[in-house]
């Protein structure tokens, strides 16, 4: 990936962010996580330890609404989220979605 970075920076004068995970999405949050100009690689058995710490806007479909919404909770991380019973997450997410209609 260095080398790819350095050709891309070479030919185009742009710097570039990579992201590698396990599956597209913490591939996709680990390529935002070192911007604007950064290498992200996060092994399979380390994935909780990476996403934990950071804030829940990384996941995406959490907008400004939701983030508010999950905050006005004291979820503020990944992790917070994590502690949070699936049940509640759907009723809580049924009437945010239910309020945007």
């Amino acid at each position: 990936m260095t080398k790819l970075k350095a050709e891309i920076r070479e030919k185009e004068e742009l710097g570039c962010s990579f992201g590698i995970g396990p599956n597209k999405l913490i591939a996709k949050i680990a390529s935002g996580h070192q911007k604007p100009d950064g290498l992200t690689v996060v092994a399979p058995d380390t994935v909780q330890q990476f996403l934990d710490p950071l804030p829940i806007r990384v996941i995406p479909g959490i907008g400004p609404k939701g983030e508010a919404f999950l905050h006005q909770r004291n979820i503020r991380t990944v992790g917070d989220l994590r502690e949070v019973p699936e049940t509640t997450l759907t009723e809580w997410f049924w009437q945010v979605g239910a309020a945007a209609l």
